[in-house]
């Protein structure tokens, strides 16, 4: 991942973008899935890390799971089309109706 700064920006200002290789990004997903060959073994990604579809997308066809800690980042999976088989929902604090 490269980080990269406005031209003539301020020090200490936030990134202006990240730019991400989607061949490393594929990789590093099928690295981690080899990680193990146990029955029932995940790899889960956390949108709370970055939600943009076309990198939640990506995660998905190589064979990855994902996390939620909120209907927001339930919604972000569902669109990028994490079906509820592969999402797990780590939540604290939640309603029954949230539950639903």
């Amino acid at each position: 991942m490269e980080t990269r700064r406005r031209r003539n920006s301020p020090p200490n200002t936030a990134p202006l973008s990240y730019v991400y290789n989607e061949d490393v990004l594929r990789r590093r997903c099928r690295e981690l899935l080899g990680l193990s060959s146990l029955p029932g073994f995940h790899v889960n990604y956390s949108a709370k890390a970055n939600t943009n579809l076309a990198l939640l997308r990506i995660v998905r066809e190589e064979g990855c799971h994902a996390d939620a800690m909120s209907p927001g980042e339930l919604h972000i999976n569902k669109l990028a089309g994490f079906t509820p088989d592969r999402l797990l929902y780590v939540c604290n604090n939640v309603s029954a109706e949230e539950m639903k």
